[in-house]
């Protein structure tokens, strides 16, 4: 039990951290790369970490699972990272205790498990946080966190599907390969089809550069060229951050696939569903975010009703 709570810590850790570097990330490359990014490392992790697993057997329902779970995480992916750049990593993360509710409602109306009390004031509070973190401190709906709601909710659905993978002859470890490795295919394909349309649209930008000026040196081309080298060089540093954020979510995945694996997702789920505390103290003092007094109560309550439900 020791073993797995410590896990669970560094799953949520690793998790909170790659979420906020992403969000520095995601502001400067975009959606497309950032989902290119995440899903690429994950494949990478998941694959170096399987020889740590005990692996069942690989047949037709586990590929399956996989292909399934990998095709619904590359479509979250895609939209939780639309909401990011332009909203707050606190509330855009507090969205992720949705997935609990998928994964309860699945239990009780497809496997026909009983709900405790405790669970449905869980999911009651989740369902309050969820709209308390949605709605601005102007009490309007904020359309731009919808993309990151959908994604949870996608993302719950494809938890289902990898979970069962355990079902047949202990498949984690091939289901995860293959998942994070459909991810990568299905955001890849997804840039590959939106760089066609600009090409075919011809809006791939101008250089805008007039040739007479083009290699007059003076004062001002002088900065101008400092400037672009200082522009270069954050780029390469918001990179490196790019790629410590895909492994640290690789490890947080890879982690918390080893405690479903022990059977321990319970006391996983109750200890990382409070990432987005973590996430919001952090991003408090990093981005200066600040949330509404509304907002702050709904994170708060979202993760007691995770957690209650995670326990009960």
């Amino acid at each position: 039990m020791e073993s797995a709570i410590i896990i669970a810590l560094l799953v949520g850790l690793a998790w909170s951290i790659d979420g906020l570097l992403f969000k520095k990330f995601d502001k400067s490359f975009g959606m497309l790369y950032s989902s290119l990014a995440i899903t690429s490392l994950n494949f990478t992790v998941s694959i170096i970490a399987f020889p740590f697993f005990y692996a069942g057997y690989l047949n037709i329902d586990v590929i399956f699972m996989g292909l399934v779970a990998g095709i619904l995480s590359g479509i979250g992916y895609l939209l939780f990272f639309t909401s990011l750049k332009s909203e707050q990593a606190s509330n855009t993360f507090a969205l992720m205790e949705l997935q609990v509710i998928v994964l309860i409602l699945f239990g009780a109306l497809v496997l026909s498990e009983k709900i405790s009390y405790i669970s449905l004031l869980g999911i009651l509070l989740i369902i309050l946080g969820v709209l308390a973190v949605l709605y601005t401190k102007e009490l309007k709906l904020n359309r731009r966190l919808i993309p990151a709601m959908l994604a949870n909710i996608i993302w719950g659905v494809s938890w289902i599907f990898f979970f069962y993978s355990y079902k047949f002859e202990n498949g984690i470890p091939y289901a995860m390969i293959i998942n994070f490795g459909t991810a990568l295919l299905v955001v890849a394909f997804y840039l590959i089809i939106n760089k066609v349309k600009k090409y075919n649209s011809g809006n791939l930008g101008t250089l805008n550069i007039k040739a007479d000026n083009r290699y007059k040196y003076n004062a001002g081309y002088d900065r101008n060229i400092k400037k672009l080298n200082k522009k270069r060089d954050n780029k390469k540093y918001i990179i490196y951050l790019g790629i410590i954020a895909g492994l640290l979510s690789g490890i947080g995945n890879v982690g918390f696939s080893f405690l479903e694996s022990i059977n321990k997702v319970a006391i996983g789920s109750a200890i990382s569903n409070m990432q987005p505390i973590f996430i919001a103290i952090i991003a408090y003092f990093i981005y200066k975010e600040k949330l509404s007094k509304l907002q702050s109560l709904g994170i708060i309550i979202a993760v007691l009703g995770a957690v209650a439900v995670a326990l009960f």
